[in-house]
């Protein structure tokens, strides 16, 4: 297990840092830039949600709020530089921003979903 660990993340680390590449290391580091910020931003709900319920009010306590969104911006530059690294291979700059564009707005659409729901869902504040 330990093997197959180091092994994917031997992977992971050299689709992110290598220079020229083709289409499958592209690729992963698109869903590599998408599974870091989805993934972080649960941990980042899971967090908060525990921090809420051991302070027994849902609508207190968590994350403060600068921390929260400071953390969601961390992981965003992120997730953009990685999908901007993805597209390297695309000539033309307007197609390239238009790519990176979609998937951030794509991205974003998400985000508002999860994070609305897991705000309202769970009480800590409504519409």
């Amino acid at each position: 297990m330990k093997f197959r660990l180091h092994k994917i993340r031997d992977t992971l680390l050299a689709a992110v840092l290598s220079g020229g590449c083709d289409a499958t290391t592209r690729m992963k580091r698109t869903i590599l830039a998408w599974i870091i910020f989805f993934c972080g931003f649960a941990v980042e709900m899971a967090a908060d949600h525990m921090l809420r319920i051991q302070d027994g009010d849902v609508q207190t306590g968590g994350i403060p709020e600068p921390l929260w969104f400071v953390i969601q911006l961390a992981l965003s530059m992120v997730a953009l530089w990685l999908a901007f690294t993805a597209t390297q291979t695309v000539a033309t700059p307007w197609k390239r921003a238009l790519l990176l564009s979609a998937q951030a707005a794509a991205g974003f659409l998400l985000y508002a979903f999860i994070g609305l729901y897991y705000v309202v869902g769970t009480g800590i504040d409504s519409l």
